[in-house]
């Protein structure tokens, strides 16, 4: 199966047996999603609130005739939003952090990237860091990635052991943007 991403935060999916991709998340414009991750067989996607929404794929019952594909793909909400503003404009956005999802370790990780507006003052502001237990459908805080560095964009995100890298500092998350080619590196603080 192939699950993928549109630049208006959509997502689609085929698998072998279909003629066409099918729409799996259609954002709205007031909350699309940002990033999307496979993680133990799931898909697993996150919105510009902090909800974390999780795949479900079920097969075809038994002697039914389906056409395209045997499978049926929906999606549910696994962590409620972090963000509870009601205003999801780019302004509010602004202000309230990106989100971004990734495997690193075995484990999956909910990355909150500071407000924009307050990156770009004096006032630190942490990024903060969640384990999602998948199981019992919770975030866990996490102080540290131990030796590993993240490097979250809105394109991919991933996770590597920054031993094996030299150049790499462990313990770090790159965030890529956009508007530059330069990643900025923050550290995890207790």
């Amino acid at each position: 199966m192939v699950f993928v991403s549109g630049d208006d935060g959509s997502i689609m999916w085929a698998d072998q047996n279909s003629e066409s991709f099918k729409c799996y998340w259609s954002s709205s414009i007031y909350n699309s999603l940002t990033c999307m991750t496979s993680f133990t067989g799931l898909v697993y996607a996150t919105d510009q609130q902090g909800a974390v929404i999780v795949s479900a794929v079920a097969g075809a019952a038994a002697g039914e005739r389906i056409p395209c594909s045997a499978l049926t793909v929906s999606m549910d909400t696994m962590i409620p939003c972090l963000d509870t503003s009601l205003d999801t404009s780019h302004l509010a956005w602004l202000s309230t952090g990106k989100y971004y999802l990734v495997e690193s370790g075995g484990d999956l990780l909910l990355v909150t990237r500071p407000p924009y507006l307050f990156a770009s003052t004096n006032n630190h502001v942490p990024v903060v860091v969640h384990r999602i237990d998948t199981e019992r459908k919770v975030l866990e805080p996490v102080s540290s990635i131990g030796s590993r560095a993240i490097f979250a964009g809105p394109v991919k995100c991933l996770s590597i052991d920054a031993d094996k890298f030299r150049g790499i500092k462990g313990g770090c998350i790159y965030f890529v943007e956009h508007s530059c080619f330069e990643a900025s590196t923050t550290r995890l603080r207790p």
